[in-house]
């Protein structure tokens, strides 16, 4: 949970009010079939999301401003379509990540407000891989193209070489290496809300022993470091995690500072890539138990986070440069699975 530090690419597509977003997370050279990889669980659930967005000039001049909404995407394991918007777009993009963005002329008189509501049909696979024991090593050029240092990854740094060497001493794949490190987290977690620190400050040593500390981004970016320290190709997803398949969960941003309900759901968690198969995810926060290729259908992803530093889980939803956002909810009901 951190401040709006939201960088946009620059790929734009017009597209117009019903759209399905273009699957864009299949390397072209591999699939997601191996025979190092095979599924045990693959069960699709389909929701119905709701976004809601209030907006309000505070200004004592008229504004026109541009607001970008960051909405659910496709990727190998999720399926996203629109259904309905209050306001008209001006166009989608993708940022160089391939997250997709709804972009919004708005105007505004002093005081006055907007709604920006949309509602989605997102389908998320819930599945669970198993991985063999000859699972291959990365090659050089996945190596050098998917890892290394980035603002909140410290790769490299001393800290996380040391503790890296000694998770992957007795490691025989990859996905063992990433296993260990998940459980090393789950078993030095100081879990606390704060805003985002970056791996370089969420490893401390206090009493004689390494902590974790921070929230859910903070468990993101200390595995994507150590798995990039030792050449694992990794990085962050960014969505929601819900509690309960049908939610309703908001955020009212007061003078006072945001105030959450209290199933708030804004969540990061890691994925790893896998040599001939594709990005997988990694989830430690789920009952605290590390689950490596096994994400339920609680997750719906909004953006990755691999060149570009999305930095918060509260408010990179919705972001605009004169206009207040004073209040946001999603609502989320299963329809089927």
């Amino acid at each position: 949970m951190n401040y709006k530090l939201f960088v946009f690419g620059t790929i734009i597509v017009a597209l117009g009010y019903t759209l399905t977003f273009i699957p864009i997370f299949y390397n072209p050279s591999e699939s997601t079939t191996s025979q190092n990889v095979s599924y045990d669980l693959k069960t699709n659930y389909t929701y119905i999301l709701n976004e809601s967005f209030l907006l309000q000039n505070e200004l004592i001049r008229n504004v026109s401003d541009i607001v970008y909404v960051s909405v659910p995407m496709n990727t190998t394991n999720q399926w996203s379509f629109l259904l309905s918007t209050s306001s008209k777009f001006n166009y989608i993009f993708f940022d160089e990540d391939g997250s997709p963005i709804l972009v919004y002329n708005v105007t505004l008189n002093p005081g006055e407000e907007i709604w920006i509501n949309l509602t989605f049909k997102v389908i998320v696979e819930r599945y669970k891989l198993t991985f063999g024991n000859d699972l291959p090593w990365y090659t050089q050029e996945q190596i050098l193209n998917l890892t290394g240092e980035k603002m909140y990854w410290p790769v490299g740094n001393e800290t996380y070489v040391k503790i890296a060497n000694k998770l992957s001493a007795n490691a025989r794949t990859p996905t063992d290496v990433a296993k260990n490190i998940a459980n090393w987290i789950i078993d030095h977690l100081n879990y606390n809300i704060v805003p985002r620190i970056g791996g370089e400050r969420a490893i401390l040593y206090l009493n004689g022993k390494y902590v974790v500390y921070g929230d859910c981004e903070e468990v993101a970016d200390v595995f994507v470091t150590l798995s990039r320290t030792l050449g694992i190709p990794s990085r962050v997803a960014h969505g929601l995690l819900l509690m309960e398949h049908n939610e309703k969960m908001y955020i009212n941003f007061t003078d006072q500072g945001p105030i959450l309900s209290n199933n708030w759901g804004g969540h990061a968690w890691p994925q790893m890539y896998v040599r001939n198969f594709g990005w997988i995810d990694v989830e430690m926060l789920e009952g605290l138990v590390a689950k490596v290729g096994d994400l339920s259908e609680n997750h719906i992803k909004f953006n990755i986070e691999e060149k570009k530093y999305y930095g918060s889980t509260i408010d990179s939803f919705c972001i605009s440069s004169y206009l207040s956002l004073k209040y946001m909810e999603f609502s989320t009901r299963l329809i089927s699975g």
